[in-house]
């Protein structure tokens, strides 16, 4: 039997055994996300009125996980699952909710446009697009489109749970003025270094962010795979005519390119990783981090 056969398999039996109880062993209703983090907006939005399982785990790519047994358990406890439109989900999603009719999937990339991830710029053909379908998913390393984020999570939750409605609202409000006030510190921090460079980064995740902010992120991933060396000598030539000094990773993926590019181009290489579960400290060191190079 196949690791993905056996997980189905835990789904039903899964499905079978706990019946109608969908909520945790404290008694607080569950809510399922794909990634940290969600978690983090909802729990600003629920506080302690919501138990919240995130589905990919700390240090995995979100592209090639697939769910453990254990959480598939947990997972037909939960009343609402808020995608977000990652690759995980188009795996996985379709089938889980199949499986746990009860299960509401709220989809919180709803009236998001997303954008086409770009050719890196140092390839001579720039037409051509990466990553899934070739829409960039990373919609929640964007504090204005986290907003949007937010306004959903907070309509679902007041859908499910119409009692604590007052306490959502009021919650999301709260969260609205700390993003505002989260954008305004990024701002300040950028606007204390004129003339920004562009950005390396191994995975292009911080489109979004770079959109926000008028920053311009150069990945080194060509189409979703690693770098050719024809395609390495075009990096290094970038990245020293660029006056690049710092390349990021994260934790989900080698970092032994960039090492080599670092190396090679006399740069550092720093850790962003985009499913830190503190979404706003993580934005501000990555800003911090960029202001520094």
């Amino acid at each position: 039997m196949t690791s993905k056969s056996l997980v189905l398999a835990i789904i039903l039996l899964a499905a079978l055994f706990t019946g109608c109880d969908r909520s945790s062993p404290d008694g607080v209703p569950v809510v399922a996300v794909s990634i940290a983090p969600q978690k983090y907006f909802v729990d600003k939005i629920a506080r302690n009125l919501v138990s919240v399982l995130v589905m990919v785990p700390p240090g995995v790519s979100e592209h090639t996980y697939e769910p453990r047994p254990h959480q598939m358990t947990s997972l037909s406890r939960a009343s609402l699952y808020f995608s977000i439109g990652i690759e995980f989900e188009h795996a996985w999603l379709e089938r889980l909710s199949g499986t746990y009719p009860q299960l509401r999937v709220v989809h919180t990339d709803s009236g998001i446009a997303k954008r086409s991830i770009e050719a890196p710029i140092y390839i001579g053909d720039r037409s051509g697009v990466v990553g899934e379908e070739g829409l960039d998913p990373h919609i929640w390393l964007s504090p204005e489109l986290v907003k949007t984020q937010a306004t959903t999570i907070t309509a679902a939750l007041c859908t499910a749970f119409p009692l604590h409605a007052t306490e959502f609202r009021a919650n999301d409000s709260l969260f609205m003025l700390e993003i505002d006030s989260l954008q305004n510190e990024i701002k300040t921090l950028f606007a204390q270094k004129n003339g920004l460079c562009p950005f390396m980064v191994f995975h292009p995740a911080w489109g979004y962010f770079a959109h926000e902010f008028g920053l311009r992120q150069v990945a080194i991933e060509v189409e979703g795979k690693e770098p050719s060396a024809h395609t390495l000598g075009s990096i290094f030539d970038y990245a020293r005519t660029g006056h690049i000094s710092t390349i990021f990773v994260q934790p989900q993926f080698s970092r032994q390119t960039a090492e080599i590019i670092a190396h090679e181009i006399g740069a550092r290489v720093a850790v962003a990783d985009p499913l830190a579960a503190d979404w706003a400290a993580n934005l501000l060191t990555f800003t911090k981090n960029l202001v520094q190079q």
